[in-house]
């Protein structure tokens, strides 16, 4: 079941933006979720003219070259994260400052996957400190924070599923049987849960276990977009 654990804030001004960030462990279901996010009719039904939708690889996965080659600083992250969030506040002061004659749709919505908060638990050299400048950033640009979550069987199931090649022998490294790989990302998910309680942002977390997929878009697409056209998903 999808809790708030943040109160609801009120609906975002016209013009400014409105975005969702989307944060879990692998398993959890978010490249199902941020999928359906993208194709959802109530996303469709909106009038905000100007949208993004950044998924992992952007947000995060752009670095694995640079984290196996042992590279990557605090400074990195920063630079990576503050760049997109950057990108979002200048489209937001680009659209202010146009002076649209007669009024005009200056909106811009936003959903990305996996951002700040993974960043400050996937890498051993990252802490909240060096991201909590980057939570305070999107809470001025009208973000939401939703964490995903699954229990430990649907975990079992959901990771000992190939997805790509190497996948299964990546998770070794998180343990010599399924039950120390279930473990390791349950811990982990305890860590999402921790870190929600630092932030500033609106947030909710989706028990995706006991909800199916299309109940927990509902939830989601509620706790993003308050405003709705009547039975639209």
């Amino acid at each position: 079941m999808g809790r708030a654990v943040k109160a609801f804030p009120s609906p975002v001004a016209g013009g400014s933006p409105r975005g969702l960030l989307l944060e879990g462990i692998p398993g959890s279901g978010k490249s199902t979720i941020f999928a359906a996010l993208r194709s959802a009719r109530r996303v469709a039904a909106r009038d905000e003219p100007s949208r993004f939708f950044l998924s992992e690889h952007l947000t995060q996965r752009v670095l694995e070259r640079a984290h196996r080659s042992g590279s990557l600083n605090p400074a990195d992250h920063r630079e990576h994260l503050g760049r997109l969030v950057g990108d979002i506040r200048a489209h937001r002061d680009a659209l202010a400052d146009r002076g649209f004659a007669g009024g005009g749709k200056t909106g811009i919505l936003y959903a990305m996957e996996r951002f700040h908060l993974t960043h400050a638990i996937y890498y051993p050299h990252l802490s909240w400190d060096h991201v909590e400048g980057i939570d305070r950033d999107l809470g001025e640009l009208g973000c939401r924070l939703c964490l995903l979550t699954a229990d430990a069987a649907d975990l079992r199931r959901r990771l000992l599923r190939p997805r790509w090649p190497g996948w299964l022998a990546y998770i070794q490294g998180y343990g010599s049987n399924p039950g120390e790989i279930v473990a390791h990302y349950r811990s982990q998910q305890e860590e999402y849960i921790a870190l929600l309680e630092r932030s500033c942002l609106p947030h909710l977390i989706v028990d995706t276990s006991r909800l199916g997929r299309d109940a927990a878009l509902r939830r989601i697409l509620d706790f993003w977009i308050s405003e709705h056209p009547e039975g639209l998903m």
